[in-house]
């Protein structure tokens, strides 16, 4: 009989499936799932995001690898169709540009203002394609 061994560090995975919506798996224990791996990604951010180039690059070279269109680091991983991960990708860059330009520049600015109004887009555009509530407003 074969024993398998789970170490703890895949037990903390933070699986999301940007398809749930469609599925009809949405619930409450989703809900608190996605606003907590949004935050670990958000804490993330603040070393480097990929630019929109190399993010499409990062999911052609999972798709070619037999990986499927997912984007995993650490103990987050984030399944999709494309344009739901290039969507996730956009609102989690416009989220982390809106709080770089409140920290420096203040709210009044009209600097972060208007990264504010992309955000806004960025997250309509998300909604839009995947179905699912930003948790952060």
């Amino acid at each position: 009989m074969e024993q398998r061994i789970i170490s703890e560090d895949k037990l903390n995975l933070h699986h999301l499936d940007l398809r749930s919506a469609q599925k009809g798996q949405i619930n409450e224990s989703f809900l608190a799932m996605f606003g907590e791996t949004l935050k670990t990604i958000l804490k993330r951010m603040f070393g480097k995001i990929p630019t929109s180039d190399e993010y499409e690059s990062m999911v052609a070279e999972a798709e070619e690898n037999g990986k499927g269109s997912q984007y995993e680091e650490a103990d987050v991983k984030v399944t999709g169709t494309k344009g739901q991960l290039k969507a996730l990708a956009l609102a989690l860059a416009a989220e982390k540009k809106y709080m770089e330009a409140y920290v420096h520049w203040g709210l009044k600015d009209e600097r972060t203002k208007e990264s504010r109004y992309e955000l806004y887009d960025a997250i309509e555009t998300f909604e839009k394609i995947t179905g699912l509530l930003w948790p952060f407003k």
